[in-house]
Order: C-alpha cells, then sequence, then structure tokens
C-alpha cells in the first residue's frame, strides 16, 4: 500500500478520511473528504468536490464536482474532468468523461468517454458513453454515441 504523503490539502474536513493516496491537491469545505486508497494526482478545489473519489488524474472544480467518483465500483475511475457545481456529481465509474457548467452530467452513474458542455447539459442521462453534448439543457433522454449540439436539442 502507497503511504499518505505529498498531498496539499485546505479546507475544515478536507481529506478527513483519507487512504493510502499521494499528489493530490485538495481545497474547500469537506473536498476529497474520503478521498479513497490509490487516489493519485487528482486535483479538486470546491466544497464537498471529490468527496468520495477513487482514482487518479482527475479535476474537480465547483461545489459537488465529482462528489461520488468512483465510491461504488471495484475499479478506479480515472482522468475525468468536471467543472461546475454540481458536474458528474452522482458519476460512480467510468474514465475519460469531460463535463463544463452547471450539473452537466448530475446524474451520470457510469460511462466513459463523454463530453458534456453548457449549462444542465446531459443533465438526465444515467448511464452513456461516446456522447458528445454542446449547449445548455440538451442531450436528455440519451444513452450511447450521440452528437447534439444546440440549445434544448434532444
Amino acid at each position: 500500500a502507497n503511504p499518505v504523503s505529498d498531498n496539499v490539502i485546505i479546507g475544515a474536513y478536507s481529506a478527513q478520511n483519507i487512504e493510502d493516496s499521494r499528489f493530490n491537491t485538495i481545497i474547500g469545505n469537506q473536498a476529497g473528504q474520503n478521498l479513497g486508497a490509490g487516489s493519485i494526482q487528482n486535483l479538486i478545489f470546491g466544497s464537498v468536490a471529490g468527496r468520495d473519489i477513487i482514482g487518479e488524474c482527475n479535476i474537480a472544480i465547483g461545489r459537488g464536482a465529482l462528489a461520488m467518483l468512483g465510491s461504488t465500483s471495484s475499479n478506479n475511475s480515472n482522468n475525468s474532468i468536471a467543472i461546475g457545481s454540481y458536474s458528474q456529481l452522482n458519476f460512480e465509474n467510468g474514465q475519460y468523461n469531460v463535463t463544463m457548467g452547471l450539473r452537466t452530467g448530475q446524474y451520470l452513474l457510469t460511462g466513459n468517454l463523454n463530453t458534456f458542455i453548457g449549462v444542465f447539459s446531459g443533465c438526465d442521462i444515467v448511464s452513456g458513453s461516446f456522447n458528445n453534448i454542446i449547449g445548455g439543457s440538451s442531450g436528455t433522454g440519451l444513452t450511447n454515441a450521440n452528437t447534439i449540439s444546440g440549445q434544448k436539442c434532444h
């Protein structure tokens, strides 16, 4: 097991229950609070952001961004980026997802290689991969391999 070392931790209850994790930067109230074993090189900024992350090379910026990443998965979830409050809030298992905007991909639980850009884009997708959605409130009710651009497109 790797030791807890070389981390930057700032904020009340941040990384409170950290396990075997290295090279993480965690800033915010309860950010990375339960950072799991083997979590390496994550950037976590914002209240409750990355609260339960288990994985490597993830970026969470905004209140609640990537809060659940890897929390119920037997595999680490790596290389995802969530920028915006509640972006990928409930995301648990997958890799290479990029979301930018308030509540983008908020209910996404599993998936790989998704890109959601715009307020509420991909907000109600629960499981899906290979989606590219650009535009506010776009991409409702989709699952896999969609490319959508425009405001409120489905």
